[in-house]
């Protein structure tokens, strides 16, 4: 049969500046790259924007490095609870940089590239066991039974040894599996192969919870839901935060957190800050 073959092309031309030729090969294939981001099949220029983005990002990639040699990460932890009575039932696990500095740098300026060079599977391996080893060491200093939710990106969840890493967290925090979740993006878990969901199954079997975050903001596909080994759904701050304002915020947050209930899952809702939507969500 035919096969259809598409191609993504990255453009470097002389109106760049080079110090070697090997440079202008590098520009073009970073502007390559670029043209596979924008869903392939089309060619794009480098050019002075580019450019700085790309400075930018070997920037935080050389700080990323660094953070990681030189133990610069730190946690905070965001408290979960319940609705009905504000008891905290949880944390979730954040993770923050310090620049050489000491200056606390902010997710949204190095998530990204972690994923894209893929440093943040020793990242992401680091926050799981210090997430578990800190909670676990609440429990036992403070008598609170938390759960911890810890973010896991495409990379680890894709990995063989994902189990065994967090079986290690556990098994070194000496913390239980049913106070641990692990929360996956949608694009994440709906572009898992078998083997990712088998192990996100045997994990969940494990006591583990796996939840699926930021819902609402991806795919949102229903069919898919039943068939994902997920055990709740976390509503997006998108929609939490202007929910008290906004009729259509408050019929998603409705909508989804109804469909959660029909299902048997549990359901978070992202970024509670007025007492307005804390009622909103009791009600």
């Amino acid at each position: 049969g035919a096969v259809h073959v598409t191609v993504s092309i990255g453009i470097c031309d002389d109106t760049i500046p080079v110090a070697r030729p090997l440079d202008r090969l590098q520009y073009a294939d970073t502007a390559a790259y670029r043209a596979k981001r924008l869903g392939e099949d089309r060619q794009v220029l480098y050019d002075t924007g580019l450019h700085r983005e790309s400075v930018e990002y070997r920037r935080v990639e050389s700080l990323l490095r660094t953070a990681l040699e030189e133990g610069r990460f730190v946690m905070h932890y965001q408290p979960i609870v319940d609705l009905a009575d504000g008891r905290p039932t949880g944390v979730e696990a954040l993770v923050r940089m310090r620049d050489r500095d000491g200056k606390l740098v902010p997710p949204g300026e190095f998530i990204e590239v972690a994923e894209r060079s893929g440093l943040i599977v020793p990242m992401g391996a680091w926050v799981l066991a210090e997430s578990c080893r800190s909670i676990a060491a609440l429990h036992r200093s403070a008598g609170v039974p938390l759960r911890v939710s810890v973010n896991v990106a495409a990379r680890q969840a894709s990995r063989p040894d994902l189990v065994t890493a967090v079986y290690r967290a556990l098994e070194q925090a000496e913390m239980p599996p049913d106070a641990l979740t692990l929360e996956l993006t949608e694009s994440a878990l709906l572009e898992a192969d078998a083997s990712t969901l088998d192990r996100l199954n045997e994990l969940r079997e494990s006591g583990i919870q796996i939840a699926l975050d930021d819902f609402g903001t991806g795919y949102s596909s229903l069919a898919y839901l039943r068939q994902l080994p997920v055990s709740l759904i976390k509503v997006d701050q998108s929609f939490v935060g202007t929910m008290t304002t906004d009729p259509g915020s408050a019929a998603i947050v409705r909508a989804v957190t109804t469909l959660a209930g029909d299902l048997g899952l549990s359901w978070v809702a992202e970024g509670v800050e007025t007492m307005e939507q804390w009622q909103a969500l009791r009600e």
